[in-house]
């Protein structure tokens, strides 16, 4: 009987031990919810690659902190909108930096987190993120987010069961930071890339960028401009002196140029480039591509008559012969080209 007994009681300690599982797993699916907390004196306007710290905290209806979630919890949601760092295409890079593309990074207790998926709404991308509740300890996680993009109204939130909670961060602004390079470029007029034409004029553009090869529109930085063959630019009207003295140069910035010497692949010339640099900090700098100079003779006429390779024998001065050729269209090839990229 006493066996009998003890093995009853063991059976019973059990069932009441896995209703009382049962019944806190429902609990903390129905009353507790992640809420997504900072600090009062946490800020949201920072620069570019700089971090933001955030808590995720499991919190029960008396929002005391639920210790048990990372056990009893469930996967949450989190959402960050407006950031399209991860969605950039850029392929632009300076001096081989690792770091000189857009990014962003959310690391969650010191590991990085990897996007789920990301839905483009018009004007506004949208990523997720998949929290495992495993990942909690103690009812808590550590967030950090940082971009490299300069960008406004990024916000990060979280879904909960609890509507009593906050749950999304406010919004953060990423600033540029100081300029650290220039990326220059020249606009081509022909169908191919790094070509322009002889004695026509084409446009240089110098972009000020920080690190994170962003706009720098604010900083006033002085430029000063000299090229791999420095003598063979040719001043006419509508181009600019940009060899001669240093520039204040302020965001953005476009310059018309001409070349008076060729330098064409397919007769063995070296290409020609444009060097931008600051001779305050010669750190900061950017070179174009290497680029051809064509000549523009005329585009070819062809022949209608008499047929071409015809042999002709011209027995007296009196005999004439009419030739027709077919007018180039356009004539010029320097028509219907792109003067500026704006």
């Amino acid at each position: 009987m006493d066996g009998r007994f003890y093995h009853l009681a063991v059976g019973v300690g059990l069932a009441l031990c896995l209703v009382c599982m049962n019944t806190a797993a429902v609990r903390a699916q129905d009353t507790v919810g992640v809420a997504l907390e900072y600090d009062s004196a946490a800020v949201f306007t920072v620069n570019a690659g700089e971090e933001i710290r955030l808590e995720l905290v499991a919190r029960d209806e008396n929002l005391d902190v639920f210790e048990q979630w990372d056990q009893l919890g469930r996967d949450i949601v989190l959402t960050v909108d407006s950031s399209y760092a991860e969605t950039d295409t850029s392929a632009r890079s300076w001096s081989a930096d690792p770091d000189g593309y857009s990014w962003l990074r959310l690391r969650l207790n010191g590991s990085m987190l990897t996007a789920d998926s990301v839905v483009q709404f018009p004007r506004n991308p949208r990523l997720y993120y998949t929290i495992p509740h495993s990942r909690f300890v103690n009812g808590r996680a550590t967030l950090h987010f940082a971009q490299s993009q300069a960008a406004r109204g990024i916000v990060l939130s979280v879904d909960s069961n609890r509507p009593d909670l906050p749950r999304q961060s406010p919004p953060i602004t990423v600033c540029h930071g100081p300029i650290e390079n220039l990326l220059v470029t020249i606009t081509s007029p022909t169908q191919g890339p790094d070509r322009v034409f002889l004695l026509r004029r084409y446009e240089i553009v110098v972009w000020p960028r920080d690190r994170y090869m962003n706009d720098v529109s604010d900083t006033t930085v002085r430029v000063a401009f000299t090229a791999r063959f420095p003598n063979e630019f040719d001043l006419q009207p509508g181009t600019s002196d940009i060899f001669s003295s240093t520039i204040d140069l302020r965001g953005v910035t476009n310059y018309y140029i001409s070349s008076r010497v060729r330098r064409m692949d397919s007769m063995n010339d070296e290409r020609q480039w444009v060097l931008a640099y600051s001779p305050d900090d010669t750190t900061i700098s950017g070179r174009t591509n290497p680029y051809e100079i064509l000549d523009h003779a005329p585009n070819s006429f062809t022949l209608l008559q008499p047929a071409d390779s015809t042999e002709l024998t011209f027995m007296a001065s009196s005999h004439v012969e009419r030739f027709t050729w077919s007018k180039a269209e356009p004539q010029d090839p320097y028509t219907n080209i792109q003067i500026s990229m704006f």
